[in-house]
């Protein structure tokens, strides 16, 4: 709630997407909730770089994994795909 009440200010880095997406999924998967679900990766081997909050992009990918463990009792599947479409 205190980061809607006084929303912090970003921290934007530059930071290559699936290196940011690794350190996001490793500390995920040390914890005990996320150990019963299968986790698939797929990575760009040449993956590019974005300007963002390395903490905002960590909180967003915690909450999509918590949104998928609870729909699926924690014992689901959920695919990490990383791609370029384009420009994006």
């Amino acid at each position: 709630l205190l980061g809607y009440i006084k929303p912090q200010e970003l921290t934007l880095r530059p930071f290559q997407t699936s290196t940011l997406l690794q350190h996001a999924l490793s500390s995920f998967m040390a914890q005990p909730v996320f150990k019963s679900m299968a986790i698939h990766k797929s990575f760009l081997s040449n993956s590019p770089m974005i300007l963002c909050d390395p903490l905002k992009i960590e909180q967003i990918l915690y909450n999509l994994m918590k949104n998928a463990y609870d729909a699926t009792g924690g014992t689901g599947e959920v695919w990490i795909r990383e791609r370029v479409e384009e420009d994006h």
